[in-house]
């Protein structure tokens, strides 16, 4: 019974008629005031990116003075990087 129901189903069958393509999708609100972030994104995004950059600001420091200049270096970077992103984040539109 299974070799029946198997031979029965063609896929040429299935896809004998064309698909039809669905209509091009434009935008609704062309308003550029639309596009902008909410309040509470804006805060959500710099608080998470502030708090990153104090962590890591904070694990560069605990570091040892022994380690290669390279990793406290790299760490700084990271870490300022992050603060720019917060204040980016918050200020730029």
């Amino acid at each position: 019974m299974l070799k029946a129901v198997l031979f029965a189903y063609s896929p040429t069958v299935a896809f004998a008629q064309p698909v039809p393509t669905p209509p091009p999708i434009t935008p609704t609100n062309t308003d550029t005031a639309a596009a902008k972030d909410c309040f509470q994104c804006r805060v959500i995004g710099t608080a998470t990116l502030g708090g990153s950059a104090v962590y890591v600001l904070y694990q560069q420091q605990q570091i040892p003075k022994g380690t290669r200049l390279v990793d406290r270096v790299s760490l700084a970077l990271f870490g300022a990087a992050l603060g720019v992103g917060a204040v980016w984040r918050w200020f730029v539109e």
